[in-house]
């Protein structure tokens, strides 16, 4: 299986993709660390800015979402219906 950046963005595992000089990475490196260091600075001072629980709410949700798919998002609901219904408090 193949997954470029572009579809780790497009299915919200990262947040943004970081250019290549011409012809790749490898051939500009002081160019290449420019860019992620830019992009680090960036990122911190967004994130420094947040509130501590904001952050950690934000990114539990993401972690939850990825590998969501659209549609009902009571997808289990049909199990269910062949297992019978199952105890919300039965812990596992």
């Amino acid at each position: 299986m193949k997954i470029t950046a572009r579809d780790l963005k497009r299915f919200g595992i990262i947040h943004d993709i970081i250019a290549e000089a011409p012809g790749g990475a490898h051939t500009d490196p002081a160019f290449t660390a420019a860019l992620i260091k830019q992009t680090i600075v960036r990122d911190l001072e967004v994130l420094c800015s947040k509130d501590p629980d904001t952050l950690v709410r934000y990114r539990i949700k993401k972690i939850r979402g990825i590998g969501s798919f659209e549609g009902s998002s009571n997808w289990w609901e049909p199990l269910l219906q062949v297992f019978g219904k199952v105890d919300r408090e039965q812990s596992y």
